[in-house]
């Protein structure tokens, strides 16, 4: 006789478990999950929450691990909701870190969702759109460009695609930003139907792209060069990078960074605002 993985009683022959149990365990795990994000947002009370889950593992026989990964999941569904409905405030921000430190979720956890990156990458946005240079990049041991006086660098990319488009195109963009004084934040949403044709373009190298206050510096294996952001015409936004065009005779350079939303938020806005 089989014995219920949930429950601990005979489940019949050749059974794992009972139906209803296995019902009430994905049951009490999404309910987690859920109330989790539902705390997020509304900033509430971690020990409550923390309770409460504690009840609902008792409730459907969930192992004490899946806790926190349910709680992972809800504060990751949490952030995404968030970076789609607007700029991520300083406020909503500590509320983000305030779980993640409750929870005493590890740097290993947080890099297995992509969320965690997502809102380091909303707030740096945050910071551009208030005139700020960021001040959360990623160190870097050794700057692989040279950089001007007052030059700094805000983001480095690895493993970017480095295309020209085959034609001497204009993108039309099919989105519109939320105003944020003289600068615009794009939601995630605006970039998925923005689909890069790679039919279209030939790959003339990868390597490293990094973003600073004045330029768009890339450097590989076959070429390296700089672009200044002065010197762009034209920018558009892809789901996978960016396009960016210096003038009308010239055929757009396209960047595949695998992250169209944060690339064309952070340059375009960095223009914007002249940092």
């Amino acid at each position: 006789m089989g014995v219920c993985k949930y429950c601990g009683h005979t489940a019949g022959v050749f059974n794992e478990f009972h139906q209803e149990c296995l019902d009430n365990y994905e049951a009490c795990l999404n309910e987690m999950t859920e109330l989790t994000k539902t705390a997020v947002l509304n900033g509430g009370d971690f020990q409550k929450l923390n309770a409460r889950l504690i009840e609902l593992a008792r409730e459907g026989n969930v192992e004490k691990k899946k806790i926190k990964k349910a709680a992972l999941r809800g504060w990751s569904q949490a952030v995404n909701q968030i970076v789609e409905e607007g700029v991520v405030s300083r406020s909503v921000e500590r509320v983000l870190t305030e779980f993640k430190q409750f929870f005493h979720l590890s740097q290993n956890q947080l890099e297995r969702v992509g969320s965690n990156k997502r809102l380091i990458r909303a707030c740096i946005i945050r910071e551009v759109l208030e005139g700020r240079l960021p001040d959360r990049s990623q160190s870097v041991e050794e700057m692989p460009f040279l950089l001007l006086e007052k030059e700094r660098l805000i983001w480095l990319f690895t493993d970017v695609k480095y295309c020209e488009h085959k034609f001497n195109v204009d993108f039309v963009s099919k989105y519109k930003g939320i105003e944020f004084g003289d600068a615009e934040y794009y939601r995630p949403s605006s970039f998925a139907s923005q689909l890069l044709d790679e039919n279209q373009v030939v790959h003339l190298n990868t390597g490293l792209l990094g973003i600073t206050n004045k330029s768009l510096h890339f450097t590989g294996p076959r070429r390296s060069f700089k672009i200044n952001l002065s010197q762009i015409m034209s920018l558009t936004a892809f789901k996978e990078g960016l396009g960016v065009k210096r003038d009308v005779t010239s055929k757009p350079t396209i960047f595949i960074t695998e992250d169209g939303w944060f690339t064309y938020n952070l340059v375009s806005n960095i223009r914007k605002m002249h940092l």
